[in-house]
C-alpha cells in the first residue's frame, strides 16, 4: 500500500512539473513542405506561460506547456495567420489541423479583369473605375487591410456558389476595413453568394455596403457583422434601386439609423426572401426607411433586431411610399415600437404580414406596433401577443387578425387622440381589448370580438365618449341577422379552423362569412367581404368532378405559412417523370428530402414536420423534367 501512494505521488509531481502535452498540425495551402511554420502560445491566463514551437516537414508539432488558458497564432512568410483566442488547455489534447492560406498578392489602387481562385491581400483601396470590369471567381477571398475598401464605379462581377463563396473581410483582426462603394455606376453588377463582413465605412454612412446613385444585384449573401457611426451598417441606400434576394443581413450595429438597411432618397430597393436578424441601431434595429424612399420588401424574416425607436422596422417623418408583403416581423425589442414604429403621413402598407412576440420597454405609448401621427395601411396581417398604439393620424387596419393569448390588463389596441380606423378585423383576447384616450372619432366598424361586449373596451377616466358613441351596444342586426352594435361590430367565436397550431381560417358556418363592410372590394369568390385574415371560398365547381390533368409543372404555396411545426406543400406534374421536392435553409445547405421518386401526371401533395428545426425561411424546391420551381415557406416556433 505505501508503495502505491508513493506511485501516485511521483506521478503527480511528474504531472506538475511537465504540464500537459499539445499535439497539433498545421498545413500550408498547395505546399508539400509543411515546415517552419510558427505556432506561438501567448499567455491569458496568470497559470499559463508564453512558448511557441514551429512544425516538421509533415506539418506536425508537439509542445508540453502549463495548463491555463492561450491564444495560438499561427504563422509563416507568404500565408495569413490563424489564430485560436482565449482556448483553455488543461490536459494532455490534440488540436484540430489548421491550412494557413497562401498570400497570393497583395494588390490595391484601380484595377480590372479577372481574379481568384485564392487569398489577396488589399493594401491600398481598389477601385473599379468608369468603363471597367472586375470578375472575381467562386473561392476568391480578399483581405483588406485597415481602412482600405472596394469603390466600385464600373463593373463588378462577383458570382460564387453555396459551397465556395466570394469573401470580403478584414485582415486584421479587431480592426476594420471600410466596406463596398458603389458610385454612381451605370452598368449592371451583380454579387452572388458573398459574404461581407467585419466592415465600417470611413464616413457617416454605410458599413458593408454603401449604394450612391447605383442598383447592383445581390442574391444568397451574408451581409454580416459590419458597423456603422452614422447610418446604414449593413447596407446602405441613397438614389439606388437594388435587387437585394435571399440574403442574409444579421449582426450589423448602427449609431443612427437603419442595422441592417437604411434607405432612402429617392430609393426604391426591392428586397425579396431575406432574414434581417440581431442587428441594432438607435432607430431602425432591422430596418430603417427614410424621406423619399420607395422600398418593396416581400417575403422576408425581420427577427431579434433591437433599437430605441423601431426595433425590427422604422419609418421615419417624411413623403414616400413603399410595402411589405408576406413577412413575418418576430422577437424585435425597442424602447418605443418593438416591432415597428411608424411616423410617416405616406401610405405606406404592410400586407399579409405576421407580427409575433415584438416588445416594448415604454409603459405608455409607441408599444410594440406604434402608428405616431402616421396614415399607415395593414391589411390582411396577423398581429400575435403586440399591442398596437395609434397615436394621432388616421392609419388603417383592414381584415387583419388581432390576437391576446395572455391574461393581463394591457388591450391589444390603444387609441390616443387618433382618427384610425378598424374594420373587418377578428380581434380575440382576453378583456379588455381596445382602450380609448380622446378618440371619440376613431372608426371601429364590421369586426368581430371574442371578448364579452360589456367589458371589450376602456376608456379614459371611464368616460365612453372617450370613444365611438355607443360601441359594443347591441342595437340592430348585421346582413346576416347577428346581433351588433350600431358600428356592425359582433361578439361571437370566428369559428377558426385550428387556431391552437395558427390555422386562422374560417370553418364553413362562420360568422365572419359575409359580414364585413358591403362597400370594401368583395372577396376573390364574388361574395362580400367577410372579417378576418382569410375568406372563406363559397363558389361550388359544376364541373365534372373528375380532376383534370395539369398542363403545366405548379408548386403551391404551403399552407399554413408560416407554420409551427406541420405544413403541406401541393404541386401538380403535367406527364409522370422523376420529382424532387427538396428543402434548403436561408445560406443554401439542404436539410430534407420531401419527396424524391417516380410520381404519375396529376395533383401531390407533401407533409413537413419542422418539429427539429429553427425557426427562420426556409426554401423549398421542385424539380421536374429539367425545370426547378422554387418558394420560401416561415417556421415560427
Amino acid at each position: 500500500m505505501k508503495h502505491c501512494i508513493i506511485c501516485v505521488l511521483l506521478l503527480l509531481t511528474a504531472t506538475l512539473s511537465y504540464g500537459i502535452s499539445v499535439t497539433g498540425v498545421a498545413l500550408l495551402e498547395n505546399e508539400t513542405n509543411h515546415s517552419g511554420i510558427e505556432v506561438k502560445f501567448e499567455a491569458v491566463s496568470p497559470s499559463a506561460e508564453m512558448d511557441s514551437v514551429y512544425t516538421n516537414s509533415s506539418g506536425n508539432f508537439s509542445i508540453m506547456l502549463e495548463p491555463g488558458v492561450y491564444n495560438i497564432l499561427y504563422s509563416h512568410e507568404g500565408f495569413f495567420d490563424h489564430e485560436i483566442t482565449s482556448l483553455g488547455l488543461t490536459m494532455n489534447m490534440e488540436l484540430e489541423t489548421v491550412v494557413l492560406d497562401v498570400i497570393e498578392a497583395e494588390i490595391g489602387g484601380e484595377i480590372s479583369g479577372t481574379i481568384g481562385p485564392g487569398t489577396y491581400l488589399i493594401g491600398s483601396d481598389l477601385i473599379v473605375a468608369e468603363d471597367n470590369e472586375l470578375i472575381l471567381l467562386p473561392g476568391t477571398e480578399l483581405r483588406f487591410n485597415p481602412h482600405t475598401g472596394l469603390e466600385v464605379r464600373g463593373r463588378l462581377e462577383a458570382i460564387g456558389d453555396p459551397a465556395d463563396s466570394i469573401i470580403f473581410t478584414n485582415r486584421v483582426t479587431d480592426s476594420l476595413w471600410s466596406g463596398i462603394q458603389f458610385d454612381s455606376c451605370e452598368t449592371i453588377t451583380r454579387l452572388e453568394y458573398c459574404v461581407i463582413e467585419n466592415a465600417s465605412s470611413a464616413g457617416e454612412t454605410g458599413g458593408g455596403v454603401s449604394c450612391i446613385g447605383c442598383s447592383p444585384e445581390f442574391y444568397g449573401s451574408r451581409i454580416c457583422n459590419n458597423h456603422s457611426s452614422g447610418s446604414g451598417a449593413g447596407i446602405y441606400l441613397y438614389n439606388s434601386s437594388p435587387l437585394i434576394e435571399a440574403c442574409l443581413i444579421a449582426g450589423n450595429d448602427a449609431n443612427s439609423s437603419g442595422g441592417g438597411i437604411y434607405t432612402l432618397g429617392n430609393s426604391s430597393p426591392h428586397i425579396i426572401g431575406c432574414t434581417i436578424s440581431g442587428n441594432s441601431a438607435s432607430s431602425g434595429g432591422g430596418i430603417a426607411v427614410g424621406d423619399g424612399s420607395w422600398p418593396m420588401i416581400e417575403d422576408c424574416f425581420v427577427s431579434d433586431n433591437s433599437a430605441s425607436y423601431g426595433g425590427g422596422v422604422y419609418l421615419a417623418a417624411g413623403t414616400y411610399l413603399g410595402e411589405m408583403n408576406y413577412c413575418l416581423i418576430s422577437g424585435n425589442s425597442a424602447e418605443y415600437g418593438g416591432g415597428f414604429l411608424s411616423r410617416t403621413t405616406a401610405s405606406f402598407s404592410f400586407s399579409e404580414c405576421t407580427m409575433d412576440s415584438n416588445n416594448t420597454s415604454c409603459s405608455y405609448w409607441a408599444k410594440d406596433c406604434a402608428f405616431v401621427e402616421t396614415n399607415l395601411r395593414l391589411k390582411r396581417c396577423i398581429i400575435r401577443g403586440d399591442i398596437l398604439t395609434f397615436y394621432g393620424g388616421a392609419p388603417h387596419v383592414v381584415n387583419c387578425i388581432l390576437i391576446d393569448e395572455d391574461e393581463g390588463d394591457d388591450p391589444i389596441v390603444d387609441f390616443y387622440h387618433s382618427f384610425a380606423v378598424i374594420t373587418n378585423s377578428i380581434i380575440t383576447g382576453i378583456d379588455p381589448v381596445i382602450h380609448f384616450s380622446e378618440s371619440p372619432f376613431a372608426q371601429v366598424q364590421f369586426n368581430l370580438f371574442t371578448a364579452d361586449r360589456y367589458d371589450a373596451f376602456q376608456f379614459d377616466n371611464n368616460d365612453p365618449i372617450q370613444g365611438p358613441t355607443l360601441l359594443g351596444t347591441l342595437i340592430t342586426l348585421n346582413a346576416n341577422e347577428d346581433s351588433s352594435d350600431t358600428y356592425y361590430n359582433i361578439f361571437e367565436d370566428p369559428l377558426f379552423v385550428d387556431a391552437e397550431n395558427g390555422d386562422y381560417h374560417l370553418q364553413e358556418g362562420s360568422p365572419c362569412i359575409d359580414a364585413g363592410d358591403p362597400n370594401l372590394p368583395y372577396d376573390p369568390d364574388g361574395t362580400i367581404a367577410d372579417i378576418g385574415a382569410f375568406y372563406f371560398p363559397q363558389q361550388q365547381s359544376v364541373d365534372n368532378p373528375r380532376s383534370e390533368i395539369p398542363t403545366e409543372l405548379k408548386l403551391s404555396q404551403n399552407y399554413p405559412n408560416p407554420f409551427n411545426a406541420t405544413t403541406e406543400i401541393r404541386f401538380s406534374l403535367p406527364v409522370s417523370d422523376q420529382v424532387k421536392l427538396e428543402l434548403f435553409n436561408i445560406q443554401g445547405s439542404k436539410v430534407a428530402d420531401l419527396v424524391k421518386g417516380l410520381l404519375a401526371s396529376g395533383e401531390h401533395s407533401a407533409t413537413f414536420n419542422g418539429r427539429e428545426l429553427a425557426s427562420g425561411v426556409y426554401f423549398y424546391r421542385l424539380t421536374s423534367n429539367n425545370i426547378s420551381l422554387t418558394k420560401k415557406m416561415v417556421l415560427l416556433k
